[in-house]
């Protein structure tokens, strides 16, 4: 048994009852052509099911919770590309401010680019909105 965290996505409704037998996923609920899956023990931050998430070109959203040795994350995924960041217990992005008073420039581009992601990926889940 590994570090166990809370973890949840966001899918489309017609992949919810697959992704939830294939990855031990509880169905949370369901509103619209959306889906939210949970897993109240997911193992290591739910790195294994991210990883057959992004093998199986999946679309989803998400968050897990801090584990032992890492930071809760929320995460994106358009089917082709998975960006995945560690956020603060708000579930807000941040970038560090060094001793010398600079900004962490690759952290806020790397926020801008989980932004952009997720925004991808919010329309692809609901094509009305495109």
């Amino acid at each position: 048994m590994g570090d166990r965290c809370y973890f949840s996505i966001q899918l489309r409704k017609t992949r919810a009852a697959e992704i939830s037998d294939k990855y031990d996923l509880h169905v949370e609920y369901e509103e619209g052509d959306e889906a939210v899956l949970i897993h109240q023990e997911a193992n290591y931050g739910g790195s294994s099911i991210l990883d057959g998430l992004v093998a199986d070109r999946e679309i989803f959203l998400g968050y897990s919770e801090a584990g032992a040795d890492y930071g809760p994350t929320r995460f994106a995924c358009d089917g082709e590309k998975l960006i995945q960041l560690e956020v603060d217990w708000q579930k807000q992005l941040y970038a560090v401010i060094h001793d010398d008073g600079t900004v962490d420039q690759a952290m806020i581009d790397d926020a801008k680019a989980l932004q952009a992601l997720e925004a991808r990926v919010v329309n692809l889940l609901d094509p009305e909105r495109l």
